[in-house]
This record gives C-alpha cells, structure tokens and sequence, in this order.
C-alpha cells in the first residue's frame, strides 16, 4: 500500500502516530482557516457598508469610539490567526522523514493551506487600509471642528 492523499481520504501505508498527527494538524488549520474566512468576510461586508456610505453620501456615519472597537476588533482578528496557525512551520518530524514531509506537503496542497492564508491575509490588508482612511477622515474631521471652535473663541 501506498501513502496516498486525495480530496476526502488519506492512505498511509503505516498507521503511526506521526502520520496521524500530521494528517489531524493539517486537518485542524483547514478547519481553523475556514473559519477565519468566515470572519474576516463579515468584517469585510461591515467595513463595506462604511465605504458604500462614504461614496454614496461623502461621509462616515460612526463614531470615533465604535471605530476604535471594530480596528481593535479587527486586530484581535489578526492576532489570533498568527497566534493560532503555524501553516508554513512543518513539525520537526518531517525534516527527519522524507514520507512525513511528502505526506505533510500533500495534505498542505490538499487542504489549500496556504492558499487560504493568503486570502486571509489580503481581505485583513484590505480592511485595514480602509479603517486607516476611516481614521484620517474621523482626525481630519476633529481637527476642523477644533480649528472652528478656536477661531471662533478668538472674536
């Protein structure tokens, strides 16, 4: 029998603890990647419904508090992914082992580990570049008021 990884089964020629551990690791960050697609989706749609506003009225509609939260929200997002994912670090097993890490390469190109991290990070690098706009324009519209306030304290 012959190590073999297909779209809904692995073949291991030998049922060893590494090959299962390799196989569950792999199959954990797939299911941790989907979920962090998830989220950063709907943090992408909440970040959109600002962007559509600015464009259809030229104006932010939320506070400088409810932004702090969503650009603290957004990288607790970002934290926790780089915190929990470790989908380029192979165990050391696999440096010693030319079946482990042919086995670990696979159920990687399989699952589409990297592919979905990429995506990932690019929607977070989207919505980051948005929420830095959103904190420009909310300084930028502060920094008018005050400038108002002064002069009109100086009559």
């Amino acid at each position: 029998m012959q190590q073999k990884v297909t779209f809904n089964k692995v073949i291991l020629p030998n049922f060893d603890s590494e090959s299962i551990r390799l196989v569950m690791l792999n199959t954990s960050q797939s299911v941790a990647l989907d979920r962090y697609l998830e989220i950063t989706e709907q943090l992408l749609e909440e970040t959109n419904v600002h962007t559509k506003l600015l464009e259809r009225k030229g104006k932010l509609n939320i506070s400088g508090t409810n932004l702090k939260r969503f650009i603290g929200k957004v990288l607790n997002v970002k934290n926790e992914i780089s915190e929990n994912l470790y989908i380029f670090d192979s165990p050391d097993s696999t440096w010693e082992n030319e079946d482990l890490n042919r086995l670990d390469m696979e159920l990687k190109q399989t699952f589409d580990l990297k592919d979905k991290y990429r995506y990932i990070s690019e929607r977070i690098g989207i919505i980051k570049e948005d929420l830095e706009l959103f904190k420009d324009i909310m300084e930028h519209r502060e920094s008018s008021r005050l400038e108002w306030i002064s002069s009109s304290l100086s009559w």
